[in-house]
């Protein structure tokens, strides 16, 4: 799937939950309290269930993800540093 930042989302969100976000040396990041898993490729996005163990976390980011809309999927990732919207696209 494609993916886009986009501008700020003005509506309130339909979830809105702190979060851990595992990044691994397989490539993908891991949410375990979201059970997904989700990998950033060349503009491309993969997001998928996961349940199982986290392989070889290199790094550990708490963040507050929240979804806006599940069609087209739109959310946000916000830590003290960061602050992104994103996007699915076709």
């Amino acid at each position: 799937m494609n993916y886009e930042h986009i501008a700020p989302v003005e509506i309130k969100p339909l979830l809105s939950q702190p979060v851990s976000i595992f990044w691994c040396k397989d490539g993908w990041c891991y949410i375990p309290q979201l059970r997904i898993r989700q990998k950033f490729y060349n503009e491309k996005y993969f997001r998928e269930e996961w349940h199982g163990v986290i392989p070889k976390p290199e790094s550990i980011e708490q963040t507050i993800y929240e979804i806006y809309s599940y069609k087209p999927f739109t959310w946000r990732e916000k830590t003290i540093d960061f602050d992104e919207f994103y996007q699915e696209r076709e």
